[in-house]
């Protein structure tokens, strides 16, 4: 299916916001991008025949510069980048610096994260602006990841970019792994910050903390312990 967006409605919409004097500071952009998963509980219901049109009309890559540059006008500094897939879109590279160039602070997008198993992206996109990816682990096997997303070989290509993105940390390459999973978390990190109804609680290293205590950090209270 073809997805529309007009330039003249979107210019009205800003128009009137701008009367207003409304002020915002994060601006959320869905760039409807093919992905190869089929995951249970994704609403998209044809994930990967989304048809989009030829790359020079509308909605493509002047339109979603359009919306940058004007997301800007209304104070925006945080922008973050969604939509099935959205690090597979051809030009979000270019997206990724045209929000550095226009003064974007927090630049994020949300993936399933295979894609930073190709060393070349992952390079290319830790050289840029962007300064969060939000990359999912539905489980800490292959079996449970797999089954969640209905495409084998899924959780092998995750882990092949966690790879890779360690990689670069050790180049010195700063990364940012956000997760609940937390053997993972002790695994990868050099620093792990607690954070809680969106107040840091503590910064601590991997070494000094155990599963149990980073979740009593979490939650705020200590965990019942099991009856012998």
């Amino acid at each position: 299916r073809e997805r529309a967006w007009h330039r003249d409605l979107f210019d009205q919409s800003m128009a009137t916001l701008l009367a207003r004097g409304t002020r915002v500071r994060s601006l959320v952009i869905v760039v409807a991008q093919a992905c190869e998963m089929n995951c249970a509980f994704c609403p998209t219901t044809d994930r990967v025949n989304i048809h989009f049109r030829p790359s020079g009309e509308r909605w493509q890559f002047e339109d979603l510069l359009h919306q940058i540059a004007r997301g800007r006008e209304l104070g925006a500094s945080e922008i973050d980048f969604g939509g099935n897939d959205v690090l597979r879109y051809p030009g979000i590279l270019d997206l990724f610096q045209a929000c550095g160039d226009a003064g974007y602070t927090r630049i994020s997008a949300q993936s399933p994260g295979q894609i930073f198993a190709d060393r070349a992206f992952a390079e290319a996109a830790a050289a840029g602006p962007l300064t969060h990816v939000a990359m999912p682990i539905y489980g800490t096997t292959a079996a449970v990841h797999d089954a969640i997303t209905r495409k084998p070989g899924t959780f092998d290509g995750l882990m092949a970019a966690l790879a890779n993105l360690r990689e670069l940390k050790r180049e010195g390459i700063t990364i940012l792994f956000i997760s609940h999973k937390l053997d993972e978390v002790l695994d990868a990190a050099d620093d792990i910050t607690v954070i809680r109804a969106g107040t840091t609680v503590t910064t601590v290293k991997p070494a000094d903390v155990t599963t149990k205590q980073l979740a009593e950090l979490m939650v705020g209270s200590a965990l019942p312990t099991p009856e012998t």
